[in-house]
């Protein structure tokens, strides 16, 4: 035995509790005192903390047994083994009331006593253990800073912690029997049940509930993790739910400090290009009242083919003007969580044309798309976005602005294992190793002060891998740089 247990013996019989101490003793185990009443018994155990307590159930004095085995019990947590000459159903009864950890009937044997006190203290060992475990378990919940919730696959709530009460508005104690359906949308309580029927076949997964409705009518952006766990027959639903509301307000202000950031590096280029059509605009419509003055007063059939020809260049220009103007003002919208399906080339050659005046004179930007690639599910705005800002980067690379030959950017789209790939290749600067580890770090830039807020690939990111996609990205100095766009192929049209 490692360790010497103490063990208080309660017998009001002085020979009984002699023999006892020494047999006690005899098994290694320490008898600090022997107490004759249970008032005495319970101020020995307050002062000496015994590891267990062999105690008679009648005993001299106003308070027997069982009634000081109790008041022990709830005070101390001190494991009690019964020890009793009568061994009636009545006394049986009474002794069960103070939930014993053993019952032993007068007289023994020496093993008898052996076995119940090793076995109420390795009783009494493993319900410390569970209680700690409760404790750790409970200490878990409540200190988690995410909302946690345990609840049946009918949504029916049966434990949550502080966090969780906070997120639904409720008391901690009133949110069990609740049904989480309550606090979701009508629309999205069929894909939650759809969700947990799913859940409970994988037993791990993410919950496609983006908003919780509370009490107070506002609303919450969540993300909810779970996990289904067996317990006996039955099988409950663990879920963590996270509140990103603040966190998608931030996503959102900085997709739009983005746009804006992305919008001001192209305004110079745009404004640039557009002067240009003007130009032969005004131009053209000026040569052409001159020419109609002349037509007018010759008749002249050349006069008037040369004015068809102006007003035909005048048109392109009117158009180029037009859809420059278009897809900057798509580009510009404040963003939404609007999911369609779209045509990836399409969304292609948009972010291509807003940022094609960019790239004049600087590099030749090549397309190489697939024809037959599915319609993606996505936020066609965000994902014009990634594109804009990865292009825009591309443009900014090279060494010398003037070698518009060697000066290549090419953009392809692809099927790779089941997913949709854009891979955006440029044959500039390139990077080294330890700036290609950072670049996704928020406000990480290369670029002079004023140039880059450094939130550009960050919010890409974001935005890839909110969509289930990833960016993949490799570079060489002096050779290019190659970003790889992933998205999933889900469901289609």
């Amino acid at each position: 035995m490692d360790k010497l247990f103490k063990v208080l013996v309660v017998e009001d019989e002085a020979i009984t509790s002699m023999d006892i101490k020494a047999r006690l003793k005899q098994l290694g185990f320490d008898v600090p005192a022997i107490a004759s009443s249970g008032e005495e018994a319970i101020m020995l155990a307050e002062k000496l903390m015994p590891d267990l307590i062999l105690m008679d159930i009648i005993l001299k004095g106003e308070m027997d047994g069982t009634v000081a085995a109790n008041v022990i019990t709830h005070r101390f947590n001190i494991p009690i083994v019964f020890i009793t000459a009568f061994n009636d159903k009545n006394t049986f009864t009474r002794a069960k009331e103070a939930n014993p950890y053993g019952y032993l009937v007068k007289p023994f044997e020496t093993k008898d006593l052996s076995n119940a006190v090793d076995l109420a203290l390795f009783k009494h060992a493993s319900a410390i253990k569970i209680i700690n475990a409760e404790k750790r378990y409970h200490a878990i919940m409540d200190y988690a800073y995410s909302a946690i919730i345990v609840y049946n696959d009918d949504g029916v709530i049966q434990e949550n912690n502080k966090a969780a009460a906070v997120l639904f508005q409720q008391s901690e104690s009133s949110l069990i029997g609740k049904n989480i359906k309550d606090f979701l949308e009508s629309n999205d309580i069929a894909n939650f049940e759809q969700e947990v029927k799913r859940l409970l076949k994988i037993n791990n997964a993410t919950i496609n509930v983006k908003q919780i409705l509370r009490p107070d009518g506002t609303k919450r952006d969540v993300e909810i993790l779970a996990t289904a766990i067996n317990i006996g027959n039955d099988k409950i639903l663990y879920s963590i739910i996270n509140d990103i509301t603040d966190k998608n307000i931030l996503i959102s202000q900085n997709l739009l400090n983005g746009k804006l950031v992305a919008i001001g590096t192209l305004s110079a280029s745009i404004m640039h290009e557009i002067n240009n059509p003007l130009a032969c605009i005004f131009l053209n419509l000026e040569m052409s009242g001159n020419v109609i003055a002349k037509a007018i007063a010759k008749e002249s059939n050349d006069d008037m083919l040369e004015l068809n020809q102006m007003i035909s260049q005048s048109m392109e220009g009117a158009k180029r003007i037009k859809s420059i103007v278009s897809d900057l003002k798509e580009f510009g919208r404040k963003d939404e969580d609007k999911m369609i399906y779209k045509n990836i080339n399409d969304i292609i050659e948009s972010a291509t044309n807003i940022v094609l005046p960019h790239f004049k004179h600087i590099a030749v930007l090549k397309k190489d798309l697939t024809n037959d690639i599915p319609q993606l599910w996505l936020n066609h705005l965000r994902i014009e976005q990634v594109l804009v800002n990865i292009l825009i980067n591309a443009s900014q690379s090279f060494v010398d602005k003037h070698d518009y030959d060697h000066n290549i950017v090419s953009v392809t789209s692809k099927l790779e294992n089941n997913m949709v790939c854009i891979t955006i290749s440029d044959t500039g600067k390139g990077m080294s190793p330890d700036t290609l580890s950072n670049i996704f770090e928020p406000f990480f830039t290369t670029k002079s002060i004023g140039v880059g807020t450094g939130l550009g690939l960050s919010i890409s990111k974001d935005i890839v891998e909110s969509h289930g996609g990833r960016i993949a990205v490799e570079s060489k100095v002096g050779v290019g740089t190659t970003f790889s766009i992933y998205l999933p192929i889900q469901s289609t049209v």
